[in-house]
């Protein structure tokens, strides 16, 4: 195998497992009570979130959005963008790190 495929593996290998990590603190800081941290340790699905529209079923002083499939659907995609977004940085990590070894 050579570097380049090696290093697109490590570098999936190293997203998934950021991910995975950073997905099970903001669980937990969820759970914790810190919603504002859970938010920033899933950033993908709150970026994602954010272009869903927001159905209000609440009432206009205290606003409540209704959840949809939409709302599913981006948290799904939230998985395969952040594994992306860390395994990118990680490729370009590596790369540049054996080129200046060499």
């Amino acid at each position: 195998m050579n570097s380049r495929a090696r290093a697109l593996v490590v570098a999936t290998g190293i997203g998934v497992s950021v991910l995975a990590v950073s997905y099970g603190a903001a669980f937990y800081a969820y759970e914790m009570g810190s919603e504002a941290a859970a938010r920033v340790l899933s950033w993908p699905n709150t970026a994602l979130q954010t272009f869903v529209p927001c159905f209000q079923i609440g009432k206009p002083e205290k606003p409540f959005c209704e959840g949809t499939p939409l709302n599913f659907l981006a948290y799904a995609a939230s998985f395969p963008v952040g594994v992306a977004v860390y395994s990118a940085a990680a490729y370009f990590f590596l790369r540049r790190r054996s080129a200046t070894s060499t």
